[in-house]
């Protein structure tokens, strides 16, 4: 397919730099794949489409304060740092703002007696370092010095209430540079309604990496190569899952992430999931063969994205268009802080 297929109008207003006043007012747009029809409700309206021994599953990631503006100790001049992944006890994976950093450059924030990392080698042709922390530990660095990373398109400091707002009620553990979107207007009130229709709630992990707003740029979608992220899903998840699924129950994925950990899972010839703690470069688009999800819930991805790839081999490109166009015609807001879309 055509990268440009993955085009679209998206007007500059439509996009959101801030949450809702109220976590779980946002707009949802309900598409039937079988039908095509399409309607118009609110966040606070998927219980409506929920039906007994359903399941929606979770990502319960964590977003910390994970960008931090640091020092050169050589010139003091200062380095946007977003720590994207752990790679081992002390070693990350780091994106570095500006075009100054090199090899050897030792890093801290106040004092280098206290905090202190070193750049040691670069991923080529991307902003993307090895680092090592060889004074101090990154959670006191976000504790202390941290900021929320909002996305690129965010130009705004962060405040404080976006480390609430960018993280979902039900977040737990782990380590992600961006949110899991689909399920930060999800509150509490919902999911014990969703619970009272008779349906199950499970969690799984996906760490999500900076690499979830990279555009596609080659001239094909296939061309593109994505990003790994780590997942982990538990054995008892599985089994519940499976059983459901024995039963005829359909399973919600909440979000592109939740989609990558259970399609990354699924045996392609059992169609069973089974436990993986590990890596998934998993690339879904059209002409991908879906082994586990029925239900999808997303919110507004942009233009030309891996995000936007996904979400058309789910539904059809032809009623993802047609979805997007009313989204837009209808005013609905988009990308992270933006309103949803619950795919049956």
């Amino acid at each position: 397919m055509r990268t440009e297929k993955l085009n679209y109008n998206l007007p500059a207003e439509l996009i959101v730099y801030d949450p809702p006043a109220k976590r779980g007012s946002s707009r949802l747009l309900i598409v039937d794949r079988t039908t095509g029809s399409i309607e118009h409700g609110s966040y606070a309206d998927i219980p409506k489409y929920i039906q007994k021994n359903d399941m929606i599953v979770l990502n319960r990631t964590h977003v910390p304060k994970a960008r931090v503006y640091m020092k050169d100790q050589a010139n003091d001049r200062t380095f946007e740092v977003l720590f994207n992944k752990q790679l081992g006890k002390n070693e990350w994976e780091l994106l570095i703002g500006g075009r100054n950093a090199h090899k050897g450059m030792r890093l801290y924030v106040n004092d280098p007696t206290k905090n202190l990392l070193v750049l040691k080698e670069q991923i080529p042709e991307q902003p993307i370092w090895i680092a090592q922390i060889e004074i101090g530990s990154p959670e006191d660095l976000f504790d202390k010095y941290g900021h929320v990373p909002l996305p690129p398109y965010i130009k705004r400091d962060d405040v404080a209430t976006d480390l609430e707002r960018y993280n979902t009620v039900f977040s737990e553990r782990g380590h992600s540079a961006a949110a899991p979107t689909a399920s930060l207007n999800l509150t509490d009130d919902i999911l014990k309604k969703v619970k009272k229709k008779g349906a199950y709630v499970e969690k799984v992990q996906l760490d999500v990496g900076w690499g979830t707003f990279a555009p596609i740029r080659s001239d094909n979608i296939e061309e593109h190569h994505i990003h790994t992220e780590k997942i982990r899903i538990e054995p008892t998840t599985c089994d519940t899952i499976n059983d459901l699924k024995t039963r005829g129950g359909r399973l919600w994925a909440f979000g592109t992430t939740v989609t990558r950990v259970v399609e990354s899972a699924t045996d392609p010839v059992t169609r069973k999931i089974e436990p993986y703690t590990g890596e998934t470069d998993i690339y879904i688009y059209p002409g991908y063969v879906w082994k586990i999800v029925d239900v999808l819930v997303t919110n507004f991805h942009a233009p030309k994205t891996s995000l936007l790839a996904l979400v058309s081999s789910f539904m059809g490109y032809e009623l993802m268009m047609k979805a997007y166009e009313e989204a837009v015609r209808e005013r609905y807001k988009f990308l992270s802080y933006g309103d949803s879309m619950l795919i049956i």
